[in-house]
């Protein structure tokens, strides 16, 4: 899609037009600060590009929830598809 029509769908351009910020994963999922944190709003930035009315409050820490699945140090988040080792 192009940048213009992402903004005709009201999706978020940038990680700071997200529902969430960084302080409300670490409050809701009782993470520190830390890698996991940029990965997860990665994760959820991408999540609301593609469906611009899941970005809620509500609904993207029930997302992060979701995708908060760890093993050791290999995060994978799915349903976006993406792997961070």
């Amino acid at each position: 899609k192009t940048l213009r029509e992402l903004k005709e769908k009201g999706a978020p351009i940038t990680r700071a037009q997200l529902a969430v910020d960084g302080n409300d994963i670490m409050r809701e999922l009782g993470l520190e600060p830390g890698r996991q944190v940029g990965e997860l709003l990665s994760a959820l930035h991408a999540y609301a590009l593609k469906k611009p009315a899941q970005n809620s409050y509500k609904n993207l820490i029930r997302y992060a929830k979701i995708i908060n699945t760890y093993e050791k140090d290999s995060y994978t988040y799915c349903f976006v598809g993406i792997t961070v080792s």
